[in-house]
């Protein structure tokens, strides 16, 4: 059996209660009490049971961060935006990462168990959005989500402009004469390809739809994933059906690109 609040009770010489407390940060311990409570937990190599917590006080101290993957260069540097405004250990909050490797089905599972099995206080969600359905239970449970680069009703929402970029660079290619372009976007058919992709290849195609398009030729290739070996094999692809390439798109990532 493993050890139980009442030995750490036991063994700093206080009752239950107060090691419940210290354990709270409840501002009525003293520091001396704490200390040696503390101590205890240590020694005993405690580890209270932070679900039975949180069904106790509503509240679980756990902010919840989930992407289809971390590895890629945008999830790290937003890794280390996070490290940097998070105010860390003494805010007594704890971040849990999720990485999801499949479809839809797979995010709503998640989402549904940090949700419903009161795994977090808030959810980051990053390159990904959820359905009405779903956003509809988190607004009914007045649960924290903030969306980077997706939209939903009833969230907090960190997006750049991404229709207003992909004008900017698709100008800046039709402006040096570029006529045989190739654009290279996730599946607009594939619910886990993004927001901010589908939102590239809009301001992509005003540009070209806008601009003489019967004088820039173009074409679209779909990726599946955005892996560097997947952005490889895309160019020795396009080389060798278009010799006349001479620009490239990328509305799929940066290690693609």
């Amino acid at each position: 059996m493993g050890v139980t609040i009442n030995d750490v009770a036991k063994k700093a010489g206080v009752s239950h209660t107060t090691v419940s407390w210290v354990i709270h940060d409840d501002p009525r311990i003293t520091a001396a009490t704490k200390k040696k409570v503390m101590a205890a937990i240590r020694e005993l190599d405690y580890h209270p049971n932070l679900h039975a917590r949180s069904l106790v006080r509503g509240k679980t101290n756990t902010i919840a961060l989930v992407a289809t993957e971390w590895s890629t260069s945008f999830e790290s540097r937003f890794l280390k935006g996070l490290e940097q405004g998070f105010p860390g250990t003494s805010s007594g909050y704890e971040v849990q990462m999720y990485s999801l490797m499949g479809d839809g089905t797979i995010l709503d599972r998640v989402l549904k168990d940090i949700l419903f099995g009161n795994r977090a206080d808030a959810v980051i969600l990053v390159n990904l959005t959820l359905g009405g359905e779903l956003a509809e239970s988190f607004r009914k449970k007045s649960f924290p989500l903030i969306l980077v680069e997706e939209e939903a009703e009833n969230a907090h929402i960190i997006k750049m402009d991404n229709v207003a970029g992909a004008r900017l660079a698709t100008n800046k290619l039709v402006s040096e004469g570029r006529h045989h372009i190739a654009l290279v976007s996730g599946d607009p058919q594939d619910p886990m390809s993004g927001m901010s992709a589908r939102e590239r290849v809009r301001g992509f195609r005003e540009i070209i739809d806008g601009s003489g398009g019967s004088q820039i030729k173009h074409s679209r290739i779909h990726v599946s994933d955005y892996h560097f070996e997947t952005g490889d094999t895309i160019y020795r692809q396009l080389r060798d059906r278009d010799p006349f390439l001479d620009a490239v798109f990328c509305a799929a990532g940066d290690m693609v690109a």
